[in-house]
């Protein structure tokens, strides 16, 4: 029983390097994510987080580390008892590591912000923004509020609260924005009859 805590341990423990040291990018584990992603984005692996890939590297390092703690230092314990602690603290840890991770990436996928998601939303300036000073604004995307770093147009920089019109996404993530406002003191044209 100690040979399967220890090759448990070796391979579980030695996944969670792989991908703790290349970010989940190792060549053969094509990291814990994208295969997650794989068997997470079902139904199935919603509704059973033991097809998850997470789970089963959780789950053989913390079987294998507990196996092979409680068989060295507590030898007294029988190989039943240790054998069942075992199961029990690799199932918990491999069930909230596969919460948690698919949580995070979750929430990682939702923070990418695309231009089609954001340009030719209305947003409200938070930091002053100018053609020469960048600040922020503020646009609601996906039912969640986001505060974007801006660039503007005017020559006269927006102050907080002046309402926006986002008009593109730079390469580097920040946005353009003009005045959604109209010129203050200006009527709108009369329409022709």
């Amino acid at each position: 029983m100690f040979a399967l805590y220890v090759t448990s341990f070796i391979i579980g423990g030695g996944l969670l390097l792989l991908s703790l040291l290349f970010g989940g990018e190792a060549g053969g584990v094509d990291g814990l994510e994208g295969a997650e992603g794989a068997t997470e984005g079902g139904a199935l692996g919603r509704a059973l987080p033991l097809a998850s890939l997470f789970f089963w590297t959780f789950f053989l390092a913390f079987f294998g580390l507990t196996g092979v703690l409680l068989s060295t230092l507590a030898r007294e314990a029988g190989t039943l008892l240790t054998a069942g602690l075992s199961a029990g603290v690799g199932l918990g840890a491999g069930l909230i590591a596969s919460r948690v991770l698919r949580g995070l990436g979750r929430a990682e996928v939702g923070s990418v912000v695309r231009p089609e998601d954001v340009v030719g939303r209305l947003g409200r300036v938070v930091v002053p923004v100018g053609r020469n000073q960048p600040g922020k604004v503020r646009v609601e995307l996906r039912g969640r509020t986001v505060d974007l770093l801006a660039h503007g147009d005017s020559v006269v920089p927006l102050s907080p609260a002046h309402q926006v019109f986002v008009h593109d996404v730079l390469a580097d993530g920040s946005v353009r924005v003009v005045s959604a406002e109209e010129p203050r003191g200006l009527q709108p044209p009369l329409p022709v009859s």
